[in-house]
């Protein structure tokens, strides 16, 4: 397939989960395809190419994000790493979000084959293999049925706030400060009892960390990690409790 032929391909597809989404009022730019809320809830979906694609090798993922922020939404903010929920599409309705799935819409032959439904080289197993029209039925499908289900789940900022308590909670790595501020600059004290479950979660999972080997046997860079580690922890506790007092202060 020719560079032409795969630029076709991509837009569309890409014009297509567009027409399933246009209708639930989202907008779209370059990659992105996303919906900005009066409330300042922000649903976006991101088709990410691999930056090694060539004419003969040609894979993609998607991202599906959901975030808040303060109104008016900056338009720089609308892009998916700076989504406080990151999730992948995966491979299928039943595949969670975490699993980030490849499509491979082309790859070389012969280093790759297809066998028994796999694609294979000689040195490891890239995955399924699925056409390019399985592909594009499959991408349209899971937007359907898996990603906006989730979206619509989604409206209002208690919506918002049960899905935080369902998920990993305020303690989550991919929080940052600045994410915690704008979240207490919007709920206010309603943030209060959900930063105090964070905490008991982050103490609590502390207890069941694995120990570490003896400092006599570590090298030197998992010395390095392992104090990284404990000083990334301290760091996030103390964030959390540090907002904490100051909304009970209030």
């Amino acid at each position: 397939m020719n560079a032409v032929d795969l630029k076709e391909y991509y837009k569309k597809l890409w014009n297509d989960v567009y027409a399933i989404l246009k209708p639930h009022g989202f907008r779209r730019k370059g990659s992105n395809i996303y919906l900005v809320q009066e409330n300042g809830i922000v649903k976006l979906i991101e088709l990410q190419k691999s930056q090694f694609n060539s004419s003969d090798w040609s894979q993609f993922t998607m991202n599906v994000g959901l975030s808040l922020f303060d109104t008016p939404v900056p338009p720089d903010k609308l892009h998916y790493w700076f989504m406080h929920f990151r999730y992948h599409l995966g491979e299928s309705l039943e595949d969670g979000w975490t699993h980030q799935f490849w499509y491979h819409v082309t790859f070389p032959k012969p280093y790759c084959w297809v066998e028994n439904g796999i694609i294979r080289t000689p040195a490891f197993d890239m995955g399924p293999y699925l056409s390019m029209e399985d592909i594009h039925a499959s991408v349209c499908e899971l937007v359907t049925k898996k990603a906006l289900p989730l979206w619509e789940s989604v409206q209002t900022h208690a919506d918002y706030l049960r899905l935080m308590n369902q998920s990993e909670g305020l303690a989550a790595p991919g929080i940052g400060m600045e994410d915690l501020r704008r979240l207490a600059h919007i709920y206010g004290r309603e943030l209060l009892p959900y930063l105090e479950k964070s905490l008991m979660d982050m103490q609590e999972a502390r207890k069941h960390w694995p120990s570490p080997k003896p400092e006599s046997l570590m090298t030197e860079g998992e010395k390095r990690l392992h104090e990284e580690n404990i000083a990334n922890w301290e760091k996030r506790r103390q964030d959390l409790s540090d907002l904490a007092e100051e909304l009970k202060k209030a």
